[in-house]
């Protein structure tokens, strides 16, 4: 059943398919009208002593019928999909990428290409040595050659052991279609001291023929979020790193180039320790352009307003996609009804405006209508101008001995992009706290170009956050003990609040 406010009438099909054990179905492709829709798998097999390990690629057609699956699995070798973005289409060849553990415990990174009918085409192994690499994410870019990205381990051995010190790197890796490599670089941010592990899972070509990319870092139980800009050499040419602890800590899923040559990324942040199980998340949207200014970010809350969890808010952007006249089309994990009745494990899909401002929502609480745990990954625009949303829920049903069963099943879902129904805001007021205290101070006061803040010796370093009157954030700046000049040349005429993330300073400025 597909929860809305007005009709279901434009949802045009809705469906899951059985495939034993799927787990983390996260990549969607429309060719010719066909879905291609992937991800890692494990299946029971009396020719193995536990589990085959490894991952699938389904056709389904135009109406949401499952057409063929294939399975890329072996009992003695475990083969992994990259977690985004890592199915590619080019030359009339379907591409996967992700990462080969062999039988002897030793890892490569593969791509492996086929035809739309899974024929073998190509069959690529990189960095096929005895350390740890883990591919993520690949891309096609402007001279239709593939740039892969991951992690490997600096130090890890699968033949020894774990050593006494481990940290990880960041890595791109370019090659032609034939297979031979271009260049590889790898990346690491803040330290390489032991403990040190930093990943890059998502990355799209850019317009000036570099790349952008995400990914995070984890150093001294804190794990950071990256933007990065590189260019077509693989050098870096701007990061932006979020999240200065394991608390107000922001995570990305999907990032995207739009139409204005800008790029918005969405995820989540949260307010707990990251990663680790139920914690308060708002839906979580930024746009930056090229040189990495901040143009606007949002947070979107749905709150738990009745039954179980009330009080509680959960929403977390799994994925995005922009159309010709600029609004913006995401999946969100949820646990809410348009209500703010708890429903579990759910999705909903989203359209934002261009400036990132909700303009209506519609929960799906089912698939094929059955019931279950919903996990949405990919969102896709077709050339019929309909959203397609793919992904895979752990579904409970009641089978022909009258017993519930549950089962892992991937699902696809087709939906018009009108305004099927209104959004129900769903936001849980805070009670207001005036700010009365404003310790923090610029010169000069009013600016027009520029302004300084002189921060502390007792702060060696933090983020400056600044607002516009509305509660809009137009600037986010990491600073250091002394003098800091900030750049006033974008903002407009106006009254603005100045506030430093982690110590909760605050001050005033006028800009003329």
């Amino acid at each position: 059943m597909i929860l809305t406010l007005k009709s279901q009438e434009n949802t045009f099909f809705n469906h899951n398919y059985p495939l034993e054990w799927q787990y983390d179905s996260n990549n969607l492709l429309e060719i010719n009208g066909d879905f291609y829709l992937a991800g890692n798998i494990a299946r029971g097999s009396e020719t193995c002593e536990y589990w085959l390990f490894g991952y699938h690629v389904s056709k389904i057609n135009q109406n949401g019928i499952k057409d063929t699956t294939v399975f890329f699995d072996k009992c003695e070798q475990t083969t992994y999909i990259g977690w985004k973005g890592s199915m590619l289409y080019k030359e009339d060849t379907l591409i996967v990428t992700g990462q080969i553990y062999d039988e002897f415990g030793l890892s490569k990174v593969y791509l492996l290409g086929m035809s739309l009918e899974f024929d073998t085409i190509f069959n690529y192994y990189f960095l096929n040595d005895t350390l740890v690499k883990r591919g993520f994410s690949g891309t096609i870019d402007w001279d239709n050659n593939i740039v892969l990205c991951g992690s490997f381990d600096s130090t890890y051995n699968e033949l020894s052991g774990f050593p006494d010190t481990v940290f990880s790197k960041s890595f791109l890796l370019k090659s032609t279609l034939a297979g031979e490599i271009l260049w590889q670089k790898s990346y690491s941010f803040e330290d390489e001291t032991d403990g040190c592990w930093s990943a890059l899972d998502k990355i799209i070509p850019t317009y000036d023929k570099g790349y952008i990319a995400t990914g995070i870092f984890f150093l001294n139980h804190t794990t950071k979020n990256i933007i990065m800009k590189i260019d077509s050499l693989g050098n870096k040419e701007w990061v932006r790193i979020l999240g200065p602890s394991n608390y107000d800590n922001p995570s990305f899923k999907d990032i995207i180039e739009t139409k204005d040559s800008c790029y918005i990324v969405c995820g989540a942040y949260a307010y707990g320790e990251s990663y680790g199980g139920y914690y308060p998340y708002d839906a979580y949207i930024l746009k930056y352009d090229i040189e990495g200014n901040l143009i606007w970010s949002k947070k979107h809350r749905d709150s738990i307003t009745s039954g179980n969890s009330s009080n509680e808010y959960y929403g977390y952007y799994s994925g995005i996609a922009e159309n010709d006249n600029g609004n913006l089309f995401t999946i969100l994990q949820t646990r809410s009804d348009e209500y703010g009745q708890f429903i579990g494990v759910k999705f909903r899909i989203r359209c934002l405006d261009s400036y990132g401002n909700r303009k209506w929502d519609k929960v799906i609480d089912s698939v094929g209508n059955q019931l279950g745990a919903l996990f949405p990954h990919s969102i896709v625009l077709t050339t019929d101008e309909y959203i397609v949303v793919g992904g895979w829920g752990e579904i409970y049903y009641m089978d022909s001995t009258e017993d519930w069963t549950s089962a892992q099943r991937i699902f696809l879902l087709k939906t018009d992009t009108s305004h099927i129904d209104t959004s129900t805001n769903n936001i849980i007021q805070y009670n207001p706290t005036p700010i009365t205290n404003f310790a923090l101070t610029c010169y000069p006061n009013p600016a027009s170009n520029e302004t300084y803040i002189e921060i502390p010796k007792e702060i060696k370093e933090d983020i400056l956050i600044v607002y516009s009157t509305n509660g809009q954030i137009v600037l986010e700046q990491n600073i250091i003990y002394g003098e800091n000049k900030i750049n006033l040349y974008d903002f407009k005429p106006g009254m603005y609040l100045l506030r430093l993330k982690n110590n909760n300073l605050y001050g005033k400025l006028l800009v003329k």
